[in-house]
């Protein structure tokens, strides 16, 4: 954990600068390559030590990577202490404690029900409602990759202090929302076992 927070910085920068595609030509790569040594290099004999050194070497190196785009991206990037700013990591803070708040109930959530279900009900049930909480959790990760897009521009202009903007973007993410909370709902309630 200690070391996944750091890198996340050139993530950060790349997200803020909205530039998806270089973000996606680093994890794609990266995905591919840690799927590839996994099936490659992981037999029935092989421990969890080589399975955890895959991934750590592959994130190392997408991190590394990250850090030299971050580079390409801003040229002017020079990280310095002298350049720490209280007032700016109070900002950065407020905003982010929400957004870390909201990443931990958005991973926590789905397991809970699994939990209580094979406590009370024993392991044969958690099997059977794994089919529904696998399409609500599929459904939850195109919901939350769709809408993350317009995250950094919420971002800029809550810093810009732009409460217009911050309200225009509010109303026209609801509306996309609503599309498509109502296009999986649909497909849920009116086609049922065809959509599972």
């Amino acid at each position: 954990a200690a070391l996944y927070f750091p890198p996340l910085a050139a993530y950060g920068l790349l997200w803020g600068y909205e530039r998806f595609e270089v973000i996606n030509l680093v994890e794609i790569p990266i995905t591919l390559l840690r799927t590839g040594l996994t099936l490659w290099l992981i037999k029935p004999e092989s421990g969890l030590t080589e399975l955890a050194t895959i991934v750590v070497g592959v994130s190392i190196a997408g991190y590394i990577v990250r850090a030299l785009a971050c580079k390409w991206v801003e040229p002017r990037l020079t990280p310095k202490i002298s350049l720490f700013s209280r007032d700016v990591a109070s900002d950065v803070f407020s905003f982010g404690v929400w957004f870390s708040v909201l990443t931990f109930f958005r991973s926590a959530t789905p397991n809970i029900a699994p939990f209580v279900i094979g406590h009370t009900l024993g392991a044969i049930a958690v099997t059977t409602f794994t089919i529904p909480r696998m399409l609500v959790g599929y459904t939850s990760w195109v919901m939350v990759s769709a809408t993350q897009v317009v995250a950094p521009k919420a971002a800029a202009y809550h810093f810009g202090d732009k409460p217009g903007a911050q309200q225009t973007l509010f109303i026209e993410g609801g509306r996309y929302n609503w599309a498509f909370t109502l296009f999986f709902a649909g497909g849920a309630v009116f086609l049922g076992y065809p959509l599972l």
